[in-house]
């Protein structure tokens, strides 16, 4: 009995730590559809030949701010020049920033265009603020007025103090170019994306994508499958990526029969969020407090914003083709000529 109980347990020791092979299953059919699985081989060196087009932008609006007090009861048509003009004395300073993703597209040695997603970079010249009811409802009477007096857009990492300016600009497709024409040839080192705008009316429940960007300031890649395709008449679509504010502007790549055939099937627009507003301990250090006892000093309302992750909505390809082409024979008149990335084939 000892024997057999003695070879059953080698035979369990030794089923335990013998190792299975699985043999990929392979077929000759090619079907042109995009890939909804992670790739079968290697692609390190595509990923990383594309984050090197891939950079971050940040865009600060710098804005004078012209106060009034309950007691004014200013309305928008009471607004002017000289209105602001006599504000003057109680007006401060106050900055705006945005941080986004931006890819180049267009690249001669010295002057290089960037495609990133509008509002990154668009800050409203006037900006006015309305006070509420104790409610919450709205009011017409102003609270205050920001007037922009200066904005600043830097690409990083990036040549020459990384300044860029805005060379177009579509609010309602949410798209935008920026660029710089450089005093010499260190912008060789930012090669344009050489793969193809794909065709986001092909994508499908589960297609698999890659998408870069700089989340945090930090350049990263992550993947992602698509859901709701077409949601709207502009084939607006969406993917489960776990992203974070800066990623607006991001590439969307999907693969069509495996590496290295990388198509751009969109833009990532927007990662939506959940605004709070709660009541704060209006103490200046920070300290602990026992949830059991009355809180009686000063509360403040406080603003939370929550990231609704995992539901990224995104621009798709054809709106971004359409956007270039709308504006090709402007930016071409200013030196930007995106004429080679339209008719990309990808390699």
């Amino acid at each position: 009995m000892s024997s057999v109980l003695a070879i059953l347990v080698a035979a369990l020791m030794v089923g335990s730590c013998s190792t299975r092979t699985f043999k990929e299953s392979k077929t000759s059919e090619r079907d042109e559809a995009y890939d909804t699985e992670f790739p079968s081989r290697p692609d390190s060196k595509e990923l990383q030949s594309i984050s090197q087009s891939v950079c971050t932008i940040t865009c600060i609006g710098s804005y004078k701010v012209f106060p009034f007090d309950d007691t004014e009861r200013v309305v928008r048509s009471d607004v002017n020049d000289l209105l602001l003009q006599r504000k003057s004395a109680s007006a401060y300073f106050s900055d705006n920033s945005v941080r986004g993703t931006a890819t180049v597209i267009t690249n001669d040695g010295t002057r290089i265009g960037f495609l990133t997603c509008a509002h990154v970079v668009e800050f409203p010249d006037t900006a006015i603020e309305f006070r509420t009811e104790p409610d919450g409802r709205a009011t017409k009477y102003i609270r205050s007025v920001d007037v922009k007096m200066k904005q600043f857009n830097f690409i990083s990492p990036f040549p020459e103090d990384g300044s860029v300016e805005i060379i177009t600009l579509d609010r309602e497709k949410d798209l935008a170019v920026v660029g710089k024409m450089l005093q010499t040839e260190l912008g060789r080192g930012f090669p344009p994306i050489h793969y193809s705008l794909g065709h986001a009316d092909e994508l499908g429940w589960g297609t698999f994508v890659y998408v870069f960007s700089y989340p945090a300031g930090i350049k990263m890649v992550t993947s992602a499958i698509v859901s709701s395709p077409r949601k709207d008449a502009a084939g607006t679509f969406y993917i489960d990526g776990v992203l974070s504010p800066g990623t607006s502007g991001g590439i969307v790549l999907a693969l069509r029969n495996g590496v290295p055939n990388f198509e751009i099937v969109g833009i990532v627009r927007v990662v939506p969020a959940r605004i709070t507003y709660f009541l704060a301990p209006g103490d200046s250090v920070a300290k602990e407090y026992d949830e059991h006892a009355p809180y009686t000093g000063s509360a403040f309302v406080r603003k939370r914003t929550d990231l609704e992750t995992g539901v990224t909505k995104c621009i798709p390809a054809e709106v971004v083709r359409s956007f270039l082409e709308q504006h090709k024979e402007q930016m071409a008149k200013v030196g930007y000529d995106c004429s080679d990335f339209l008719k990309s084939k990808g390699n």
